[in-house]
Parts: C-alpha cells; sequence; structure tokens
C-alpha cells in the first residue's frame, strides 16, 4: 500500500479546497492509506468526519510495478484473466458496487467517496453503462473528481483535476 508523494499531498490540499465541498453531507474513503492521505484535507478544512471502507480499495494485485501498466489494466478492464493475481474484474466491481450502495443509504443527500481509479472506473462504467472502461480510466487524473447521480445513472460533472494553487510565501 502506497503513501502519498509530495505531489499528491499538493494535489489532495488542492482537491480540499473546491467548491463541492460545500454541499458534502458525508466523506467515505478507501481505507488505504493514500486514499485517506488525499481526503485528510478535505475533512480538516471542511470539518467532516472521514471513515475508512474496505469495500472501497483498489483492486487487489500483488505488490510492485507491471511492465505495460496500461496494456495490463486495458487486458482486465476487457475481463481477461490472465493477470495471476489480480482480483477478479467482476469481484472487484460487485464490491465497490456495494460498499457504495451500502454509503449511499446511511441518509446523507451529498456524499463523496475518495477511491482508486481502477475500482472508480468498475463502479462508474456500470452504473453509467459506458461502453468503454478502459477510455474512461485513461481520463482519471490524479486527485481527480466527479459528479454522479447514483439515482438516475448520470454524470453530472466528468472527472476533472483540482487546480494546484502556488503556496503562499
Amino acid at each position: 500500500m502506497w503513501n502519498l508523494s509530495a505531489a499528491g499531498r499538493e494535489q489532495a490540499a488542492s482537491l480540499a479546497t473546491e467548491g463541492f465541498w460545500a454541499r458534502v453531507e458525508a466523506l467515505h474513503s478507501s481505507d488505504e492509506p493514500k486514499a485517506l492521505q488525499t481526503g485528510a484535507p478535505a475533512a480538516a478544512m471542511h470539518g467532516l468526519n472521514m471513515a475508512g471502507h474496505a469495500g472501497l480499495r483498489e483492486v487487489e494485485r500483488p505488490a510492485g510495478r507491471v511492465g505495460d501498466y496500461a496494456a495490463a489494466v486495458r487486458a482486465y478492464l476487457k475481463g481477461k484473466s490472465g493477470i495471476p493475481g489480480w482480483e477478479s474484474r467482476d469481484a472487484a466491481s460487485l464490491r465497490i458496487g456495494e460498499a457504495i450502495r451500502t454509503l449511499l443509504d446511511s441518509g446523507a443527500r451529498v456524499t463523496a467517496v475518495i477511491s482508486h481509479g481502477l475500482v472508480i472506473t468498475l463502479y462508474m462504467t456500470a452504473l453509467l453503462g459506458l461502453s468503454s472502461a478502459y477510455d474512461l480510466w485513461t481520463q482519471i487524473p490524479f486527485a481527480g473528481h466527479a459528479r454522479i447521480d447514483p439515482d438516475t445513472a448520470r454524470l453530472l460533472q466528468p472527472f476533472t483535476s483540482p487546480a494546484v494553487r502556488p503556496r503562499p510565501d
């Protein structure tokens, strides 16, 4: 499990200043360090309690780098099972879908979820009925955020990056 880099910490700080946080009533994160560290600045700035959830974790796979990661992701998102040690696409999709449905049933009208690229891709592809999971995955920037209406299965705002603001001297 990875921690945020210095650039990631800057992106998380910028993400915390985005205007949508004013409407957020509940903040849920993967329980992996990288996701918790991404959400911590927003939780602190906006007085939100952030809970970590195992169901929001990234696709389980062996530690270490993959040679051609983009090719591995393309194969994975197409459902090819030839990637040793990776959680099956169907299992990961079911896990993230169930986790988000449970969190949305908590009663909060506006919920923010902090997770990871592959599982969010699986969730949004299934919810929105998209034909190319890989194309969506390539559009997700680090610390990117999108808005969806899970009740109507509509994308309200595509993924965008937080503006990294210069640090005051």
